[in-house]
């Protein structure tokens, strides 16, 4: 049954992000530096005993590792996430503010990425052996070579510098606030990080395409004289729809959390750029509590997947 298996899954997705929680936990006290030296800086050294422990008590790391690990353990399940004093916001409405941005930016890019890569795969795949799957294949190990930080940074030269044109300059324009403004914002670092995405995408659907068109069932469509267009396009692409399921919810929970860099070149105050920060201040309260919800929300779009997979292809059964 869907929701036996739901339910295994969702035990599981819990374990995960114990394990998450504890991994950043860890890694950010190895770090060096806290909040204290990353406020005062080199002035860290002429503050006394007494001021330096009073501050330790105020940002709430005078207590042992443990006690602070399951005291902002039991804070995050009770809805808490923290509150960072640098902005003196709570962190939950920092990540509200940030996440329809990655949210959207990750959507958009994954739109760029299926609209590119698909047909290119499915074409490649038809023409398999051909000049034209060649150049196709080339053009996706260039988009998987080629680092985003390279392409942002050269969209951001050619058209800031060139042509004067940097619309994320004048501030993040929500898509109700400014449609217009809002699509120009997203169009760049939409297609910087699609690239990238199309050429995984397309060398899926190749794959799934090429296993898929030996089936029985593809011999059959043509010996029928069903039209080649529509062989590839609702035969096998169908058919073939699970591996490009499967690389595209990986690929937007990666997106959720893996922005970073791409958010920092076209200043989008997304999720990324909040980890970033957070980890550059030492605010221990929002990198976990951010790291978390991005956690969480991979692991959700990775179960809605699976549980797609039984409308995808109706031979699938959940045990």
């Amino acid at each position: 049954m869907p929701w036996r298996y739901a339910l295994v899954r969702l035990v599981a997705s819990v374990l995960t992000l114990a394990g998450v929680a504890v991994l950043v936990f860890v890694v950010l006290r190895l770090l060096p530096g806290d909040e204290i030296t990353s406020t005062f800086g080199t002035e860290t050294g002429v503050l006394t005993d007494r001021q330096i422990e009073s501050l330790r008590s105020y940002y709430g790391v005078d207590q042992p590792a443990y006690q602070q690990f399951f005291s902002w353990l039991g804070s995050v399940v009770t809805g808490n996430l923290g509150f960072s004093v640098r902005s003196g916001t709570s962190v939950a409405s920092q990540i509200r503010d940030a996440l329809p941005v990655t949210v959207e930016l990750a959507l958009a890019s994954i739109l760029v990425g299926l609209v590119i890569g698909v047909p290119l795969g499915v074409l490649s795949g038809a023409r398999a052996g051909t000049r034209s799957d060649a150049g196709i294949q080339v053009f996706g190990l260039l988009g998987l070579g080629i680092p985003n930080f390279v392409i942002g940074t050269f969209a951001v030269t050619l058209f800031a510098s060139w042509f004067d044109y940097f619309p994320n300059a004048r501030g993040y324009a929500a898509p109700w606030e400014d449609p217009w403004l809002n699509v120009q914002q997203m169009m760049f670092p939409a297609i910087t990080l699609g690239l990238a995405l199309s050429g995984t995408i397309m060398r899926t659907t190749r794959s799934a395409f090429l296993e898929t068109s030996t089936q029985p069932f593809v011999r059959t469509a043509r010996g029928k004289g069903i039209s080649a267009r529509r062989v590839r396009y609702v035969h096998i692409l169908r058919n073939a729809s699970i591996p490009i399921a499967t690389i595209t919810g990986i690929q937007f929970g990666y997106l959720l959390g893996g922005t970073v860099i791409v958010e920092q070149i076209f200043a989008m105050p997304g999720l990324g750029r909040l980890v970033l920060d957070g980890i550059g201040k030492r605010e221990y309260a929002v990198v976990q509590s951010t790291i978390l919800v991005i956690s969480g929300l991979f692991v959700m779009v990775n179960l809605l997947v699976d549980l797609l997979y039984a409308r995808l292809d109706p031979r699938i059964r959940y045990k």
